[in-house]
């Protein structure tokens, strides 16, 4: 109803949710997926949401900062809706946190484009459609990999329960992203015919770095069409969200008939019992189907 004011929302929104997942993930020692790109690109909406004007520089600055961030949101974040499976499971604290952190920027983006007074009818040149961008995924690429290989590389080689983005993506060999990037590596002779991801090395590494990289350089390029049409834009979001819902409902017919399922079928394997009804002085059998 007030787009311009979604802003706001987000931070309410967001910042417990950020936070509560940082103390579950670090009891379950999930923590280092905190350092992952979509975060980096969450701090950057609150980074331009919360700072005063003359903190973030001069006009030029800001701008170029708010393109970043639509190309950032409406790339690989916005993709990686789809390429994760995320799901409006509303029960799930978890999936919901993990659809937010990939939707809300590009919602934000769209308000603040489209809707928001201050919005600017620059169009996107190539120093915000890709340097800064590229720039910005650079940066986080090098602090990344100096946290994980080089300054905790000895405490995550001690403790091997502590995952990551590139534990879980090594150890899920069924996964779409891991079964492409082996053929496409075995294709071209990096990898080995028998040679697998696990356990990951420094040769794993640097192949996840590199498709990383061409993932998030083709996401990028859509961004500038999106920044210049609004239907697009808004057909796009609208498509990425359905996705989500649908996903989010395949979730509650499998999961739950699944459940319902089992614990039917584990009443109806119950040895019958019988119980003795005082009044009327006789026995019946109680069974399990009569639970309702």
């Amino acid at each position: 109803l007030y787009p311009a004011l979604f802003r706001y929302y987000l931070v309410v929104c967001m910042f417990p949710m950020l936070s509560l997942r940082y103390v579950l993930y670090h009891r379950a020692k999930w923590h280092y997926f905190l350092w992952d790109f979509c975060y980096w690109v969450n701090g950057l909406c609150f980074y331009m949401i919360l700072m005063p004007p003359k903190w973030i520089g001069g006009p030029e600055t800001e701008e170029l900062l708010w393109q970043t961030l639509f190309v950032c949101a409406n790339g690989p974040l916005l993709s990686a809706t789809v390429a994760w499976n995320n799901s409006m499971v509303f029960h799930s604290l978890d999936k919901v946190t993990s659809l937010y952190v990939h939707v809300f920027p590009a919602l934000l983006s769209w308000c603040e484009r489209w809707r928001s007074i201050e919005s600017s009818n620059t169009s996107m040149n190539f120093k915000g459609h890709f340097t800064w961008p590229t720039s910005f995924y650079f940066v986080w690429q090098i602090v990344y990999l100096a946290q994980t290989e080089v300054l905790d590389r000895d405490k995550l080689d001690n403790d091997p329960e502590i995952a990551t983005a590139l534990r879980w993506l090594t150890n899920a060999p069924k996964m779409t992203v891991n079964r492409m990037a082996l053929k496409a590596c075995r294709s071209i002779g990096i990898m080995g015919p028998d040679e697998t991801f696990t356990p990951p090395r420094f040769k794993v590494t640097l192949i996840f770095v590199v498709f990383q990289l061409l993932y998030t350089l083709v996401t990028f390029t859509p961004a500038r069409l999106l920044h210049s049409y609004e239907y697009a834009h808004t057909a796009t979001l609208i498509l990425i969200i359905t996705f989500s819902v649908y996903n989010g409902a395949r979730y509650y017919i499998q999961v739950f008939s699944k459940i319902h399922e089992k614990r039917y079928s584990n009443e109806k394997k119950k040895p019958s019992q019988p119980v003795k009804d005082e009044s009327a002085s006789s026995s019946f059998v109680i069974s399990g189907d009569d639970d309702f």
